[in-house]
């Protein structure tokens, strides 16, 4: 042991989500789809990035859901909420 430690900065990005009435209407099947052709692959172009998902609707505040996200690659992380954002 030499005494050095290595440290590694981690960023956390927090989405706050509101799921739209249109959206609500949809099957569990049918979001599923749509999740899986968005969200599923701007996080497999980032494997750094880990995610949760926070289901809210019981709290207030106006959120449905929260996106928890926590990366050492900033970058990587922006380029999922951009991926996001589009979807």
């Amino acid at each position: 042991m030499n005494g050095t430690t290595a440290t590694q900065t981690a960023a956390t990005l927090f989405g706050h989500l509101t799921a739209l009435p249109a959206w609500l209407q949809l099957s569990h099947r049918e979001r599923t789809v749509i999740g899986e052709r968005t969200c599923d692959t701007a996080l497999r172009a980032h494997p750094a990035v880990s995610t949760r998902w926070i289901d809210v609707d019981a709290f207030e505040g106006g959120a449905s859901d929260i996106l928890l996200a926590t990366t050492p690659d900033l970058q990587g992380g922006y380029a999922d909420a951009e991926q996001g954002q589009v979807a």
